[in-house]
C-alpha cells in the first residue's frame, strides 16, 4: 500500500457519505475498476466501476476470500483505532 493516500471524490453507494481520500492495497497508481473500497463511515465493501465511481459489491464478490480478510482487516483497524483514540 502507498503510504500517501489517493485523492478521489466518490459516494459511499451504502450510506451516501462523501470520501475523497483512498489508500491502495494493490498497486501505486491509485484505484483501479474493479479495485475493492470499504467506507470508513458505514464500512460497506464497494467495488470501483469502470468510471472509478464505487458500487456496491456483488454477492459473488463479497464471497471472495481475499474480500472477506480484507473488511475483516479493516474491521479490526477501526476498532483498535476508536478504542485507541476515541471516536472520530
Amino acid at each position: 500500500m502507498t503510504d500517501e493516500p489517493f485523492v478521489l471524490k466518490t459516494t459511499c453507494p451504502y450510506c451516501d457519505q462523501a470520501n475523497h481520500l483512498h489508500g491502495v492495497v494493490d498497486g501505486e497508481d491509485g484505484p483501479e475498476p474493479g479495485n475493492l473500497s470499504i467506507c470508513w463511515t458505514c464500512g460497506g465493501p464497494a467495488i470501483f466501476d469502470d468510471d472509478l465511481s464505487l458500487r456496491q459489491a456483488t454477492d459473488e464478490e463479497l464471497a471472495d476470500p481475499w474480500v472477506t480478510e480484507q473488511v475483516r482487516k479493516f474491521n479490526w483497524t477501526k476498532r483498535e483505532s476508536r478504542r485507541r483514540y476515541g471516536p472520530f
